[in-house]
């Protein structure tokens, strides 16, 4: 998996759906505090594997900073209700191919 779709697929997990808003924010602060978790809990057996995992989830964690606000989406989009990060991301690349 991609560090961009992975970025995406945690944010997805975290994110909280209340009254029919989705808050992206906190699902990014989430997804971030995972990943530094994962990326002190490297345990380093070998030098290259560690680096390797180690640039993956930094890589993870700069995607997830770079996902956009919800209120860019709703303002490209409209009132689309409370999509996952999947059919938000769609919705988004749709326009750009």
């Amino acid at each position: 998996m991609t560090p961009k779709d992975k970025a995406r697929d945690l944010v997805d997990k975290f994110t909280d759906i209340e009254d029919g808003e989705m808050y992206i924010g906190k699902a990014k602060q989430c997804a971030i505090i995972a990943v530094d978790e994962i990326i002190n809990s490297v345990v380093i057996t070998d030098l290259k594997t560690a680096q390797n995992q180690f640039n993956y989830w930094e890589e993870v964690k700069t995607e997830i900073e770079k996902l956009w606000i919800m209120e860019e989406i709703y303002e490209e989009f409209g009132d689309i209700g409370a999509p996952s990060m999947y059919e938000i991301t769609k919705l988004k690349y749709k326009g750009q191919q």
